[in-house]
């Protein structure tokens, strides 16, 4: 068992309705969160959060970081909170949250896990600029790696941790722990991006004030397209669901957030390992290429019928360079061929070798709102299909009409267009049974902050610790 989550306070409705600047909305969402933690914590934890209520300073700012080092890079979070003695109502404000990222994923570096160091150092040095160095040593930094390690051989995950946490003991900043770095379990990092979602959407505490959630879905369930790996959390509204549901697919809520918090007891939770974007790709590639050997090409070539006519590209996925090649002899321009082969190609993966779907199909999951995050927002950006500022909603099957036109008209600034917009809608309709016609919520930011596991993973840290 992995995960610790946080919650959200009383006061979210007023703070995500005011009026006020950016910044000080953002700090609003904080402080609502960060009252109950308060109330609950007491003098149960005494680190960091104890700190702050002895000993604030004049200015009361107490700050966290949070490194996400994904598969296909790394990303430094870095929270600001204020502390304020004369605001008893929300004495806590989550003021800023900077972000910085590199490339390329950790895993890269699986052969020479020294060089990690360099590739992260970046993020060291930018959360500097954002910690005074008089607050660095009481300010808690946290990694955690994702999917990128965990398809890695174990040997070779620890090497890299082990070369990384050197830089992040020698950061000046306050290492809570030796779990402070590591491996993420994939449902967690789902639960932690769930809890950023209903937190920001201000209905994560309110759901539960009157006791369980309406039928209706007060909380908005979540799929997480990350490269290596897709999460998808809900909260469970029948029972019934239970019976058709593997085990460990459904995960008890700690006792920190059941007791104090009223949360449910138990979440809808999985991780599919594999079946990221990025290497549903390779798989899409390798399959294709072992059932569809062409007579003229060689095992160093994978083969698509979802890449243009005529490609002969490099493509580099976890360190490693592969050559990638259409399977297509011509332009499939005046039929829908091209579309068909792409989308069998996408569905061959989802099945087992006895063809048998390899993804659950939660019974209720079409009675909740869902937002879909990561690289289905990005494709849909890309595509023209959602606003990149203010997100949208989209349908499955607007987005297989999408896939159809990239795959029959493809485009040479976007080769793996065809190829991800297929996998992607597949995924969510042959793989989760999505009804083509149900709106999905596409969005990177609400109220000006991101929807990502980070802020769920530091929320839950001042709730429970590490």
């Amino acid at each position: 068992w992995g995960f610790r989550r946080p919650l959200n306070g009383p006061y979210l409705t007023r703070c995500m309705a005011s009026s006020y600047v950016r910044d000080t909305c953002i700090g609003l969402v904080g402080s609502c969160l960060l009252v109950a933690v308060l109330a609950v914590l007491g003098h149960q934890f005494a680190g960091w959060m104890l700190s702050v209520v002895e000993n604030p300073n004049s200015s009361g700012i107490r700050y966290g970081v949070v490194i996400d080092a994904g598969s296909t890079g790394s990303r430094v979070h870095v929270f600001k909170i204020l502390y304020s003695t004369s605001d008893r109502a929300c004495p806590f404000h989550l003021i800023s949250e900077h972000l910085f990222s590199v490339e390329p994923g950790l895993s890269t570096f699986a052969k020479f896990p020294s060089e990690a160091i360099d590739n992260l150092r970046p993020l060291v040095e930018y959360s500097r600029k954002y910690v005074p160095e008089e607050w660095r040593s009481s300010t808690p930094i946290i990694l955690r790696a994702t999917a990128g390690l965990r398809l890695l051989p174990e040997q070779s995950a620890n090497d890299l941790l082990a070369s990384v946490s050197s830089l992040i003991k020698e950061s000046g900043f306050w290492l809570p722990s030796e779990g402070a770095v590591g491996i993420m379990e994939g449902a967690d990092e789902g639960i932690f991006a769930w809890i950023t979602l209903n937190f920001l959407r201000g209905s994560l505490f309110t759901a539960f004030s009157q006791g369980p959630p309406n039928k209706s879905g007060a909380l908005s369930g979540l799929l997480d397209f990350g490269g290596g790996s897709t999460q998808l959390t809900f909260l469970p509204l029948e029972r019934a669901m239970e019976a058709s549901t593997p085990r460990h697919f459904l995960h008890t809520m700690p006792d920190c957030y059941v007791e104090h918090l009223r949360f449910p007891s138990k979440l809808y939770a999985h991780s599919y390992l594999g079946l990221g974007l990025m290497s549903a790709r390779r798989s899409m590639l390798l399959t294709y290429t072992r059932k569809f050997k062409q007579a003229n090409s060689t095992a160093s070539v994978l083969q698509s019928p979802c890449l243009p006519a005529g490609l002969l590209s490099e493509w580099s996925h976890s360190g490693q360079s592969l050559t990638v090649a259409s399977s297509r002899q011509q332009p499939f321009n005046d039929s829908e061929e091209a579309f068909e082969h792409c989308y069998e190609s996408a569905t061959s993966i989802l099945r087992s070798s006895s063809s048998e779907n390899l993804v659950h199909q939660p019974s209720e999951l079409n009675s909740h709102d869902i937002f879909v995050l990561s690289f289905v927002y990005t494709r849909a950006v890309e595509a023209g299909l959602v606003n990149a500022t203010v997100g949208g909603l989209i349908t499955i099957r607007k987005l297989l009409e999408t896939a159809k036109f990239h795959c029959t008209h493809p485009q040479t600034q976007h080769p793996f267009m065809c190829m991800d917009l297929t996998y992607i809608s597949a995924l969510l309709h042959e793989g989760f049974g999505i009804s083509l016609d149900k709106e999905l919520h596409l969005y990177k930011k609400i109220n000006a902050v991101e929807i990502s596991w980070p802020l769920g993973l530091f929320f839950d840290f001042l709730l429970c610790g590490l």
